[in-house]
């Protein structure tokens, strides 16, 4: 209330270090407001670019396949985004920011363990987020800057292959009498750890080859 206030500001006025306190009060609060905002840009444009990925994905699969029973869903719960074939999941993509050439990935338990289990059939997307315009989730259409985009994507089919040494240790460690709970925990991956990188567009072919085994 403001009896409260004026007493706080009664309080803080008797302090000889007031003028230092005020500055440093109000550096830290442009300091937080600023994270805030970085972080809610940050989470629009990485939802802007589940968005893109999902309907290039979705349109390149109807241009190489013409069939309309492909369809890619935005689906959390270990991965980003599922390609399917009448209803049933065929492969499951996770998509990470990278925001500094050296930036490590961090991956969820839940994503961890998914690319493991499905080998195969999970890849990496790392979206390349330096220089990026920031004005660029503010655009509707999709087309005039689908080059630039696709350029900034690097697939590694390989995620779970990498993942699986850590995965069996993590597996033996709970077959003990005392285990331990990692389930909020994450897995980094240093960068240059991912090898095995594909084009956006190679990938997609490679998607297409095995709908095509599929389907028919």
């Amino acid at each position: 209330d403001d009896q409260t206030k004026m007493a706080k500001l009664a309080a803080l006025g008797e302090n000889n270090d007031m003028d230092n306190i005020i500055a440093l009060g109000k550096r830290e609060l442009e300091k937080q407001l600023e994270d805030e905002r970085d972080k809610e840009y940050k989470s629009k444009l990485g939802a802007y670019v589940e968005n893109f990925l999902r309907i290039f994905l979705q349109n390149k699969m109807q241009q190489l396949n013409n069939a309309g029973n492909v369809k890619i869903d935005n689906t959390q719960g270990g991965q980003d985004l599922i390609i399917s074939i009448n209803g049933h999941p065929i492969f499951y993509i996770e998509v990470k920011s990278m925001w500094r050439k050296s930036d490590a990935i961090y991956m969820t338990m839940a994503q961890f363990k998914k690319s493991v289990i499905n080998m195969a059939n999970y890849a990496l997307f790392v979206f390349d987020m330096v220089d990026i315009p920031h004005g660029i989730i503010d655009s509707e259409c999709y087309d005039p800057i689908e080059e630039n985009m696709t350029r900034r994507v690097s697939v590694f089919t390989d995620i779970g292959n990498i993942n699986k040494g850590l995965f069996d240790c993590i597996n033996n460690i709970n077959r003990c009498p005392t285990s331990i709970d990692l389930s909020g925990a994450k897995v980094r991956i240093p960068i240059d750890m991912l090898k095995q990188q594909l084009s956006l567009d190679e990938f997609c072919e490679d998607i297409s080859h095995r709908i095509l085994l599929l389907i028919n």
